[in-house]
């Protein structure tokens, strides 16, 4: 039996012996790993990779009938186990992924067209799952012959779309056959946004991990506020931004908080946070002067909402240079010297006059605007250095992380301002 002609038809009852086929499966594929791609021109490389990839897809068709027969009897209980879900579980898959399996393992008896396709390798398992999940969601009063032409619709549509959008077009074609799909939706709708829920936990290293849920609305407004924020920075004489774009998701949602908190402290109830305890959100870092001054050996305290953690003295100069954060500064005996220094941050003018001649970020190659920006001492504050603006540039967060954690160093030269390198790159 040759494995191109693997089909989910070949089960006990169609005429194939499902043992043999599958012993043939393995013996062909047993040295693939080790199979050599030597002497191919590229395209057939890539025809070669889409009809393994087909390959897979029939194979997981397969698996799928298998589930369903092996849920029909029992197997699994009669095995000893609670569910063919449970039992899926025990072999390697998430426990929820395996439930699913088994769930569209039965729904796919009932999709001829959807079996066949997904047999020849015309669509994936996760188109598959697309397909089922909206023609079974539908309501009951929505005949046969609507489901199937719903479904046909679908898998046209899967020809020519990844699963992801493919799920984004789903509804629409619902609600073609569906004449209960609009209430439906907004049922959901109002039941997603009652599971909203967000959490944030430390992990074992001591990191925080922020997990939740959002609907549809909600993930929305968040990825439309996030998106601007996490674009790649701008290609320096370095290369391409490095971080990746969970990295730069992240950088965003924080980027996202500090606006928030900044806008906070502007006119009109619209553009504020509500207060806490009497008191508008912020910061709080609390070091000694000593520390301050030692800079990257020192360990001082950021505190915020319900976190309070040690932060080394590279934060803490960082940290320092913005408007919205209180310094904390102590003396030998735990008395209070400084909480928020006015000569410490610009003043409103100063950072107009800031947006004006530096016009943003002045890292190298960045087009940062200067609402991206915080003012940074060139020396620092703690050093002597002066609020004034010949000690004064902007940098975007991007920027200012390098120069207090990465080393790299601000000159201020006949009115040019410039960043450098670390000397050992």
């Amino acid at each position: 039996m040759s494995i191109s002609a693997l089909s989910v038809e070949a089960v006990p009852g169609s005429g194939v012996d499902v043992r043999a086929l599958v012993a043939d499966i393995e013996a062909s594929l047993r040295d693939g790993v080790s199979a050599c791609w030597d002497g191919l021109a590229d395209s057939e490389v890539l025809d070669l990779v889409g009809r393994i990839g087909r390959l897979g897809s029939q194979l997981a068709g397969l698996r799928l009938a298998g589930l369903a027969e092996a849920d029909r009897r029992q197997a699994a209980r009669r095995a000893g186990m609670s569910s063919t879900g449970a039992w899926l579980h025990s072999t390697g898959i998430r426990a929820g992924a395996a439930h699913r399996d088994v769930e569209l393992a039965h729904q796919l008896e009932q999709l001829p067209a959807t079996r066949e396709a997904l047999g020849e390798g015309a669509i994936s398992p996760e188109h598959a799952a697309v397909v089922a999940r909206t023609v079974h969601g539908m309501a009951d009063e929505v005949g046969d012959e609507a489901r199937a032409a719903a479904e046909r619709m679908l898998l046209d549509q899967a020809g020519r779309m990844d699963p992801t959008d493919l799920a984004k077009e789903a509804p629409g074609v619902a609600r073609r056959v569906d004449p209960t799909a609009a209430a439906r939706l907004a049922q959901r709708e109002r039941e997603a946004r009652e599971r909203r829920q967000l959490a944030l936990m430390r992990d074992r290293d001591g990191d925080f991990v922020l997990a939740g849920r959002l609907d549809a609305e909600g993930a929305a407004t968040l990825s439309a506020a996030l998106d601007p924020l996490a674009a790649p920075a701008p290609r320096s004489k370095d290369g391409p931004d490095p971080r990746s774009s969970a990295r730069r998701l992240a950088d965003a949602l924080v980027e996202l908080a500090r606006r928030a908190m900044h806008g906070s402290r502007g006119a009109g109830p619209a553009r504020r946070l509500p207060d806490a305890g009497g008191e508008r959100p912020q910061l709080v870092v609390t070091v000694t002067l000593d520390q301050l001054r030692a800079g990257v050996g020192a360990i001082g305290e950021i505190s915020g909402g319900l976190v309070r953690e040690p932060l080394s003295g590279a934060g803490l100069r960082k940290l320092a240079c913005d408007a919205h954060v209180i310094p904390a500064v102590l003396g030998g005996g735990g008395e209070v010297l400084d909480l928020g220094r006015a000569r410490r941050t610009a003043s409103p003018a100063q950072r107009r006059a800031l947006r004006l001649r530096d016009r943003g970020c002045i890292g190298p190659g960045c087009d940062r605007p200067p609402s991206w920006c915080q003012p940074h001492h060139i020396v620092h504050w703690a050093d002597g250095g002066p609020t004034d603006l010949t000690n004064l540039v902007l940098l975007c967060t991007t920027h200012h992380d390098l120069v207090h954690h990465g080393r790299w160093t601000v000159s201020s030269q006949g009115g040019q301002r410039r960043m450098h390198p670390p000397p050992d790159t």
